[in-house]
């Protein structure tokens, strides 16, 4: 790693969000890490369930879940499905009843969204399952971010626009600056945000290459690279 980051990092399994299943309809769950229960929590599943998950952390490379334990009933129509995208039209990863852990117990998606539908019916009830999930993010590395803050930018390597999301704790003073390789100024905004600062840069009328994206707060400085191809 060098002042200009590294191209990735692994978040650990840290679990920030405790969520289950719906009974029905569809929740979209947007944490980077969490923990998910079948719609019976600890508890068994209830019958008659057709109700969808979709995990999709903003600028997530990809997600892994993580299973702990898992039972459906295999004499009835009790199923988990999980689809990699954003929807039950996605391609279908797998069909999982039994008590084996689906896949082993790992599955990581292609892309940045993963889904996961449970189906139950009227028969019988059983333990379900319990997972962890997280997700990889194609972000630098910066020794520099204080305790409590997160920046990430994305996506990165980019054909069209990347986005920057820095959270950091109470109210900041900051320069944006996005330069070429010869030092030329492409984009430059000086704003004073709280708490989170967002922005959306489009590189499309610049010419292909690497820039250069600096963070300045009063004396603090953060410095990343960006790909444009």
């Amino acid at each position: 790693t060098n002042i200009l980051g590294s191209d990735t990092i692994t978040k650990p399994v840290v679990v920030g969000c405790v969520k289950q299943m719906v009974e029905s309809g569809k929740i979209t769950l947007t944490s980077c890490t969490g923990k998910l229960f079948d719609s019976g929590g600890s508890g068994v599943y209830q019958n008659n369930t057709d109700g969808v998950v979709t995990i999709a952390p903003p600028g997530a490379a990809s997600i892994t879940l993580t299973f702990i334990s898992f039972e459906f009933h295999t004499q009835t129509n009790d199923f988990l499905y999980i689809y990699d995208g954003p929807d039950i039209l996605s391609p279908l990863i797998g069909q999982y009843n039994g008590i084996s852990l689906p896949d082993g117990g790992t599955i990581t998606s292609t892309d940045s969204t993963i889904t996961l539908r449970q189906v139950t019916d009227s028969v019988s009830q059983r333990d379900g399952f319990e997972l962890n999930w997280s997700c990889d993010k194609p972000v630098g590395v910066f020794e520099d971010l204080h305790q409590g803050e997160t920046l990430l930018i994305y996506p990165n390597p980019t054909s069209h626009s990347f986005t920057i999301d820095y959270a950091f704790e109470g109210k900041k003073d900051l320069n944006v600056m996005l330069t070429d390789m010869l030092g030329r100024i492409v984009f430059n905004e000086q704003i004073t945000v709280d708490s989170v600062y967002q922005k959306e840069i489009n590189l499309s009328s610049l010419p292909k290459g690497l820039y250069v994206l600096k963070i300045n707060s009063g004396s603090e400085q953060m410095i990343r690279k960006v790909v444009y191809q």
